[in-house]
């Protein structure tokens, strides 16, 4: 069962260095808290969430891991409750470069040095970019069902593992996507896609020394 809300998690909107109005899902409100001791020195984990889909899905995950981790769920720039509102960017599209720099921002606006990350589907994009890039801020990720593999960079490959992937899904899942798609809209949907099946997973990681 996927639970919507949870009551051991404050949700909030934050205002990122890039201008985006970001909507989280935190296990301690305070910005000084995951500087703290609390957890004795454990990282703060960061979930990221798949293709267009919003951090919804993931509470089960981020309740499971509270009690011995400070938990982030964020909904990435245009995706579920976030806004493109005050974005400085002209593209109302942000590329997997930006929106795994946003990630950097939320990091910054809570005075988190590092973190780790763990990631589903397209969220797996965003943590093998931060690896490379912001390789500094990230503990470790942790890639679970990363999409568009190079032998299979075809919309009809990737219509053909929906509708396989679609079988074993809750009905719960069924209603959070269909809300979560219907938020972005075709256009941000299909943009996503595209950026997705053109950015190489496997030769981002063969450059990062990230565990």
């Amino acid at each position: 069962i996927l639970f919507m809300d949870d009551a051991a998690f404050s949700s909030q909107y934050i205002h990122v260095a890039s201008g985006y109005k970001i909507h989280v899902r935190v296990s301690d409100p305070s910005r000084d808290a995951y500087a703290s001791s609390r957890y004795f020195g454990r990282p703060p984990v960061v979930l990221v969430s798949g293709l267009v889909v919003a951090g919804d899905y993931l509470m089960p995950l981020a309740r499971a891991l509270q009690p011995w981790f400070p938990i982030i769920v964020p909904d990435l720039p245009g995706y579920g409750l976030s806004s493109m509102e005050g974005c400085r960017s002209k593209n109302p599209y942000p590329s997997i470069e930006d929106k795994a720099k946003v990630l950097v921002e939320i990091l910054d606006h809570f005075k988190i040095e590092k973190a780790a990350f763990v990631g589903n589907s397209m969220g797996c994009l965003l943590i093998s970019s931060l690896m490379v890039r912001h390789a500094s801020r990230v503990v470790a990720g942790v890639l679970q069902g990363p999409t568009m593999p190079s032998k299979r960079r075809s919309l009809l490959h990737q219509w053909y593992t929906l509708m396989q992937n679609g079988k074993n899904e809750p009905y719960s899942m069924s209603l959070i996507m269909a809300k979560d798609y219907w938020r972005a809209g075709p256009f941000r949907i299909v943009d996503t896609i595209k950026q997705s099946m053109e950015y190489d997973i496997s030769l981002a990681l063969q450059n990062s020394t990230v565990p």
